[in-house]
């Protein structure tokens, strides 16, 4: 009786885990962020490719939310002593707690975006960290691969005078 137990409980907790797969693997950034007044869900789809477009999806709960700016900003670096101007997101014709926006992440590495949001309760802002990583490379077109220098035999490339 006394093996069974724990062996009984391993089981359990196998079957238990095997629906608990989540997000685990995703690229995608999921965050609850509480700025003042305003309680935002954001989601932030970074692309495949660096540089490349990251999709941008908040809903926002608690005050009412008029407008939403984004801006991307890397962590470290001089480039983020002098973030680019924002783009506003849009709120959605259905839904006014809804909003859409994409941002350029223009190279690898550890990204912010940084939120301002206005609405009923004033004025907030508050930023989301982001990995940049690419997770794929782009295909070359076969007719250049084979005709890249690196790729041709000796007697194909031209000899520098």
């Amino acid at each position: 009786m006394k093996v069974a137990r724990p062996f009984f409980l391993l089981l359990l907790s196998l079957v238990l885990a095997l629906p608990a797969h989540a997000h685990i693997g995703s690229k995608d950034v999921y965050e609850q962020v509480n700025a003042g007044p305003y309680k935002l869900f954001v989601t932030i789809r970074t692309p495949n490719v660096i540089p490349g477009v990251a999709t941008i999806e908040v809903r926002s709960s608690g005050a009412a939310v008029s407008s939403i700016r984004i801006t991307p900003t890397p962590l470290t670096g001089e480039a983020s002593k002098h973030p680019p101007s924002s783009d506003a997101m849009k709120a959605s014709a259905d839904d006014p707690a809804f909003f859409t926006g994409s941002l350029w992440l223009m190279a690898p590495g550890s990204w912010q975006v940084h939120f301002d949001i206005e609405g009923s309760a004033g004025k907030t802002s508050s930023s989301v960290p982001v990995p940049a990583m690419p997770l794929s490379n782009p295909a070359r077109p076969p007719r250049m691969a084979l005709t890249s220098p690196c790729h041709m035999p000796p007697r194909c490339r031209k000899s520098s005078p």
